[in-house]
């Protein structure tokens, strides 16, 4: 006779704790709060595995994870998460002075780092991302362009400024297009836009190393010397 399979309550998992710094202390001894989220629990999808039947058994595992804003949902995993490490490591070097160059002090602790070299660390990560993202530019449509009369009707947004704006600031699609002078209603506006966020994304994920470079760059709309 078949034993019947007694129902257990599931165990509760417990996730190790890791260090994630949502505040740091400035040289004045003031604590400023970094670009980090607070990380909750999550649950991700896991590759299928066969069991002993064949059958594709479904995984899945408990992860921290962190909310991250709805304007970045258009961007796939690695240009996400480069954007993270472009917020992380703008508030590093900003709250050490505020300064590319943070020789000076400032910054919090990180693990057996000094604050300086956390600092210096993160200025030299910061001079490569605003390298990869230097040429780039959103180009959208101004709102008042016909009143203005003046120049071509177009407002071009550098994509270290796009960066800060969506990254740092968490400015939604409506904001950003609003700070350059267009309507967040023009579909024309919020083409350039998704471009020049696809592009941002790209070039910090190449930086950061998630994704390799193409072999062959077609040249994008919001690029320098690029029609619009």
């Amino acid at each position: 006779m078949a034993r019947k399979n007694s129902k257990r309550a599931a165990t509760e998992i417990s996730l190790p704790p890791f260090p994630w710094q949502t505040e740091i202390a400035c040289a004045s001894g003031k604590a400023v709060r970094t670009p980090r989220k607070n990380v909750v629990k999550g649950t991700v999808d896991l590759p299928g595995t066969p069991d002993v039947h064949g059958d594709v058994v479904a995984n899945r595992a408990k992860v921290w994870r962190t909310t991250q804003a709805p304007v970045l949902a258009t961007l796939n995993p690695s240009a996400r998460a480069a954007v993270m490490d472009y917020a992380e490591a703008f508030g590093v070097v900003h709250s050490s002075g505020g300064t590319s160059d943070p020789s000076g002090g400032g910054g919090g602790g990180g693990g057996a780092r000094s604050p300086n070299l956390r600092a210096i660390i993160g200025a030299e990560r910061l001079r490569h991302m605003n390298a990869a993202l230097s040429g780039g530019k959103m180009v959208v449509p101004l709102k008042n362009a016909r009143r203005i009369r003046r120049g071509d009707g177009l407002a071009r947004i550098s994509l270290r400024q796009l960066a800060e704006w969506v990254a740092v600031d968490e400015l939604t699609r409506a904001e950003v297009l609003r700070r350059s002078g267009a309507a967040p209603s023009n579909d024309l506006a919020r083409d350039g836009f998704t471009l020049a966020l696809t592009d941002m994304g790209e070039r910090l994920a190449i930086c950061c190393g998630y994704t390799d470079a193409p072999h062959a760059v077609e040249k994008l709309r919001n690029m320098p010397g690029a029609g619009v």
